[in-house]
């Protein structure tokens, strides 16, 4: 409850019940700081002993904070300070903790993202938040410059459809990357072939070359995922409100493939000008083009063949 409201249905005054507050609660905290004074510190044998019991307890994913916490709790005589827990884990349990230091290491003290030229790294992926519409759209954006090397609307993702509007209009324009950079899904096999025939062909990198063809998690195809919120935000939202507004008049119907189909055929031209759009404004305002005509001139199988 608020003071004034405290004090009103009491019928005294709001400062007062403010004193009797701050009273109560500088009153805990000397209970407090008597109690945490009165606990015991115990030895270092005695502390490896508790810490052993409590490891065995709750295992090896609490860290010295949760530890000391756990074994205030478990052990309310004694006072576990962080320092003296953390020491003792790191003697009990050395591989525990280096296993733990390598894990928060990879969490929070990521590596940088490594692209030295321009077409070093392309990265494909397709946003599909309407995907029960039949409405895709294809992405490839290269890993140094951020460049949109292209912006494509699509009505399926089989991986033919993939590479012939996607793809070859990729190499065309600009010739296979040192390494495009994919999901796992099944629909980018087709593409990821073109790569890995290309460099077995020309035999480009020596006999240990880099793979012309990477498949990773979705969450590290961080270039092009950071991309899809301009997709989803600019295109594919609008395009949602006009699907919304179908469906609440009974025009629409999901399950009607026929009716998903003409709404996929109608609205691909449309939806191809605003990612036009957002394409030239992505690559005027955010890429950082470092004289992108001087891409056919470095190393690699782009440079040997151009059209597929």
């Amino acid at each position: 409850f608020d003071n004034n409201q405290i004090a009103l249905a009491l019928n005294v005054s709001s400062h007062w019940i403010r004193r009797l507050r701050w009273e109560n609660k500088r009153s805990t905290r000397d209970l407090t700081g008597q109690h945490q004074a009165t606990r015991q510190r115990p030895s270092d044998s005695l502390m490896d002993q508790l810490v052993t019991q409590e490891v065995l307890r709750v295992g090896h994913a609490y860290g010295r904070k949760m530890l000391s916490a756990s074994l205030s709790v478990t052990n309310p005589l004694f006072h576990f300070a962080r320092e003296r827990v953390q020491a003792s884990m790191q003697r009990l349990f050395p591989i525990a903790m280096a296993k733990r230091a390598v894990h928060a290491a990879r969490r929070i003290q990521r590596g940088a993202y490594h692209a030295p030229h321009f077409g070093y790294s392309a990265h494909l992926d397709l946003a599909c938040k309407l995907q029960e519409y039949d409405i895709y759209v294809a992405a490839i954006v290269d890993g140094d410059s951020r460049m949109c090397c292209a912006l494509t609307a699509l009505t399926n993702k089989l991986p033919i459809t993939i590479y012939l509007f996607v793809m070859l209009g990729f190499l065309h324009e600009f010739g296979y990357p040192n390494q495009l950079v994919t999901d796992r899904g099944n629909e980018f096999r087709l593409c990821a072939f073109a790569c890995m025939a290309v460099q077995s062909l020309t035999g480009y990198g020596g006999i240990r070359p880099r793979p012309a063809h990477k498949c990773t998690k979705s969450t590290s195809n961080i270039r092009v995922e950071k991309f899809n919120i301009e997709i989803n935000v600019r295109v594919l939202a609008i395009v949602r409100l006009l699907i919304n507004q179908l469906e609440n008049l009974n025009i629409l119907d999901k399950d009607n493939f026929l009716q998903t189909g003409a709404l996929s055929s109608i609205i691909m031209p449309l939806m191809q000008v605003g990612l036009d759009r957002l394409r030239a404004a992505w690559n005027e305002g955010r890429a950082s083009l470092r004289q992108p005509a001087l891409m056919r001139l470095l190393p690699g199988p782009r440079s040997l063949i151009i059209n597929p």
